[in-house]
């Protein structure tokens, strides 16, 4: 894997954490993406890349 695709996976990864402990702590309907990406330290639009168009987190709770 090139360093490009680890960094990308890290990031993946992150995401994903951070949208697994705001669905603990808020639960899926009152997460934000917002509020996921802060958690990340990434930005929306980096979400949105990595996972799709949908603003809606829920579509990160199908990757978890």
């Amino acid at each position: 894997m090139d360093v490009r695709a680890e960094q990308a996976a890290r990031t993946r990864e992150r995401i994903l954490d951070a949208a697994l402990e705001s669905y603990r702590e808020r639960g899926i309907g009152s997460t934000s993406l917002q509020a996921v990406a802060r958690r990340a330290h990434v930005s929306a639009a980096t979400i949105l890349n990595h996972f799709g168009s949908s603003s809606s987190t829920s579509r990160l709770a199908i990757w978890i």
